[in-house]
């Protein structure tokens, strides 16, 4: 007997990169719309679904996030690399060589099949520069985007949901409204006159 439910279909979806570039606040950001303001290291496989709607209907990654003990394990079979169907590959792009960390989880991916989509992106985008650095221009080809002030994060799931779909004119919608970045504010004692509107 059917029961009407409709069935998502679910994707694999490993995210690598270096620590602190913003791998975990990237996916909450995702589920619950909050920014993490504090930075915590990923202990162990942590795994969260992520369901997005279509133009197509909705899509569901599965989305497994490492410590960096999980990338380099060598010993038996490592499951965060079975089964993978995608990938996204994330850096910082505020560093001052972003190259360095970012070639050596570039080469964590090869380590699945070939045939596994990949996206790469440059988080942090938000982040002024106090010096030009001319290689951060000819790196790798990616996408920037800023997970603090939500610019371009919906950008690499798009771009995967379009090659699963084999559909190039997908659209994504947000999964849930975006909360803007907690700001801290400075009080200041000022001295204010009587009867003046401030």
């Amino acid at each position: 007997m059917a029961t009407g439910r409709q069935e998502v279909p679910t994707v694999k979806c490993i995210i690598v990169g270096n620590e602190g570039c913003g791998k975990s606040s990237f996916i909450q950001r995702h589920l619950t719309g909050q920014f993490m303001q504090q930075y915590m290291p990923t202990f162990g496989i942590t795994v969260i679904k992520l369901i997005f709607q279509t133009t197509r209907g909705p899509i569901c990654f599965e989305m497994w996030e490492g410590g960096k003990a999980e990338y380099v394990r060598s010993e038996g079979p490592n499951p965060f690399f079975k089964k993978v169907q995608c990938a996204i590959v994330m850096f910082d792009v505020s560093l001052k060589d972003p190259a360095k960390n970012f070639a050596a989880f570039r080469a964590m991916t090869e380590r699945v099949s070939p045939d596994v989509l990949k996206y790469v992106c440059g988080n942090k985008a938000d982040v002024k520069l106090s010096k030009p650095n001319n290689r951060r221009k000819k790196i790798y080809r990616c996408t920037k985007m800023s997970v603090k002030t939500d610019v371009n994060t919906l950008v690499p799931f798009q771009h995967l949901a379009r090659r699963i779909f084999k559909d190039s004119s997908l659209q994504l919608m947000s999964r849930t409204t975006m909360l803007p970045a907690p700001v801290e504010h400075i009080f200041e004692e000022t001295e204010v006159e009587e009867g003046e509107d401030h």
